[in-house]
């Protein structure tokens, strides 16, 4: 940090979206086309012996996350803190905090129950079912069944849950987190450097933890100890609160949103971000596939686009959908994907990036399919491991994922998503027509039916089989008219890939 830097408090320190670019400052800050606000005074976060953390003992950077288990951003903050720890092991360590976040109690019983899983050795996963698997319900029933299903000693677990056993360890948090006047989560202190809000771009943190590494790899040519590195970087760090933000406003209104979020009244879905409008079930919308994968034959006279996040649950649930339908209508169903990644899921950008890199060298179905179905984290060690198993060029896929021509094809679905008023996944829609959530094989057949009757009808009365899919959509709602389209827009879209 430069000495002038150290007397401007809270600048904003803007950083890329993707990886570090060659005019990048050597003291970690870029220019101002970026999208992470960190704040540059560093401040003392003290550890405590007996600190809960993942990573490494000796570490490079060091971020200290305060969440709650009861505030949705919190959550993927930590799932992103996970997938950090595995791309860059031993150089970094993240360490555990609760916060008390006024509306958000519930979570204050969920990080007492921690401890006592901890007890019995559980403590992370314990942590990591609460964030995956608690559905936002923290009472103590829940609780005591989240401790049978990890094979815990369940009376042992409720005795330390009811005895306070964590008492002590969160009122420590506490007195930290009210020390530094933290009012709402996430809130995470990288090398004493301030992160509010639950970022959900993993390049973003790359940017911000690479430059960190680069400037504790300065100390140690220095002459600095590993071990004393985080102890060197925040020498002098500010001991007090820090300022509130506008951040801390939008953070609690974002925890609105994923709380009031609904799933589907079918199959089940993921809420992604609020729109004016919805697409409505009784109508067709011109929704097209230009420039996006498709599988099937290309006069084929029914189109279904899915729009998928590959770490939604109910994507998940749904994985072999789009199979089905072109095994039972080969000749006929064309299917495409349009990516949604949701910001409920942190990873979900990286995993669309990554099958865009794969349908550069045309297996883009493939590695659809596992992502659908791969367990444990999602980060790109992963996407390159499954790319080396899939036959890919392994080099050309890590390239290809750091193309920000491939953001911007993800970018672009995205905006095409809202502008039809698509607001989670999965979604999908038959030459036009809307279904939303986790879908049987036999409702959306139902659907394919309808259409290729209508096709069988315009082919009787003399239309060929490549006109077929014009004359279906010809009464369709054009893009300019979608639920939420300000204006007209082109459907001149690059191809993505080679298939």
């Amino acid at each position: 940090m430069t000495p002038a830097a150290r007397h401007l408090p809270l600048l904003s320190l803007l950083l890329s979206l993707a990886c570090p670019r060659p005019d990048a400052r050597p003291d970690g800050q870029a220019s101002a086309d970026a999208a992470v606000r960190v704040d540059v005074e560093r401040f003392a976060v003290p550890q405590f012996p007996n600190d809960r953390a993942l990573g490494g003992q000796a570490p490079l950077v060091t971020l200290v996350v305060f969440g709650n288990y009861a505030c949705p951003p919190c959550g993927r903050t930590w799932l992103m803190a996970r997938n950090l720890v595995e791309d860059y092991g031993e150089n970094i360590r993240v360490v555990y905090r609760h916060a008390p976040i006024p509306g958000y109690q519930p979570g204050d019983l969920a990080a007492e129950a921690v401890v006592a899983a901890g007890e019995q050795e559980s403590f992370w996963a314990y942590h990591w079912r609460l964030i995956e698997h608690s559905d936002g319900d923290f009472s103590r029933p829940a609780l005591l069944a989240h401790a049978q299903a990890l094979g815990l000693d369940v009376d042992k677990f409720a005795a330390d849950l009811d005895g306070g056993l964590g008492s002590a360890a969160l009122a420590r948090y506490r007195r930290q987190a009210l020390a530094l006047g933290i009012a709402a989560g996430p809130v995470t202190f990288i090398n004493g450097l301030v992160l509010m809000g639950g970022q959900a771009n993993e390049a973003a943190w790359h940017t911000l933890i690479d430059a960190e590494i680069a400037r504790a790899r300065a100390l140690l040519r220095d002459g600095v100890a590993r071990a004393d590195v985080y102890a060197e970087i925040t020498k002098g760090a500010k001991v007090g609160r820090i300022r509130e933000t506008d951040a801390a406003t939008k953070l609690r209104e974002e925890a609105k949103r994923d709380r009031a979020s609904h799933p589907s009244s079918d199959g089940g879905g993921s809420s992604a971000f609020a729109v004016d409008k919805r697409p409505e079930a009784d109508k067709r919308y011109r929704v097209v596939a230009d420039g996006v994968p498709v599988d099937g034959p290309a006069d084929a006279p029914v189109l279904v686009v899915a729009f998928v996040d590959f770490q939604c649950p109910f994507c998940r649930k749904s994985a072999g959908l789009l199979g089905e339908l072109r095994a039972k209508f080969p000749q006929d169903v064309k299917v495409a994907v349009r990516h949604l990644p949701l910001p409920i899921h942190p990873t979900a950008p990286g995993s669309a990036y990554a099958a865009e890199a794969a349908h550069r060298q045309g297996k883009f179905w493939p590695f659809h399919d596992r992502l659908l179905t791969a367990e444990g984290p999602a980060g790109l060690r992963q996407f390159t491991s499954l790319a080396d198993e899939l036959g890919l060029d392994v080099a050309q896929f890590k390239r290809d994922f750091e193309d920000p021509t491939i953001r911007t094809a993800v970018e672009r679905d995205l905006s095409y998503a809202k502008r039809l008023g698509v607001a989670g996944t999965p979604a999908y829609f038959v030459n036009g027509r809307f279904l939303y959530g986790s879908q049987s094989l036999a409702t959306v057949a139902g659907l394919v039916e309808e259409e290729l009757k209508a096709a069988a009808d315009l082919g009787a009365a003399g239309t060929s089989r490549a006109e077929l899919f014009g004359k279906l959509m010809a009464s369709a709602i054009p893009e300019s008219q979608f639920p939420n389209a300000p204006e007209p827009v082109s459907h001149d879209e690059a191809p993505r890939g080679q298939e």
